[in-house]
């Protein structure tokens, strides 16, 4: 699940969420409220965001929820091990190509995927392709949860091209 940072109003605190914490804990969520220092005048948005950083410091790993949830352990943390840095200007910039090219394209959306949703994949299919985007149960990195299942729907896709 998720990993929440609940941060007060101005002139609250932390036991402002103190309802909240169990219930979303109850849900398999991870949840920290937050004090914000706003007694300290001195207390600028840095020393705000210091706050939180602090309040969730040593938290259980949200990426875990988004890209491995439901990859098996071991293969997720082979993956962690394996991650690179993504420094590249090539996600900073954008898309160089008027038109997507002539060529026969798939758009495989995993249904379980917590990164990009299924209602925002499918209108993304639509709308950025022109195609209507195929499905199939798995998470962001269905290439480790679901390899075969993955492995049949790209050999179907080949076998419909011939």
């Amino acid at each position: 699940m998720a990993t929440f940072a609940l941060i007060h109003g101005g002139g609250g605190s932390a036991w402002d969420w103190h309802l909240v914490v169990p219930a979303l804990e109850e849900r398999g969520h991870d949840a920290v409220a937050v004090d914000l220092p706003s007694g300290t005048e001195a207390a600028g948005w840095r020393a705000y965001a210091g706050a939180v950083v602090e309040a969730v410091a040593g938290r259980r790993d949200g990426i875990d929820d988004v890209f491995y949830h439901d990859v098996p352990p071991q293969l997720a943390a082979e993956a962690k091990r394996r991650e690179r840095d993504e420094a590249a200007r090539a996600l900073r910039e954008p898309w160089p190509l008027d038109a997507w090219p002539e060529t026969p394209t798939r758009y495989l959306l995993c249904r379980d995927d917590h990164m990009f949703r299924p209602a925002w994949a499918r209108r993304h299919a639509r709308e950025r392709l022109g195609i209507e985007a195929d499905e199939m149960d798995g998470g962001h990195y269905v290439s480790l949860s679901r390899p075969r299942e993955l492995a049949e729907r790209l050999d179907a896709y080949a076998l419909r091209l011939r």
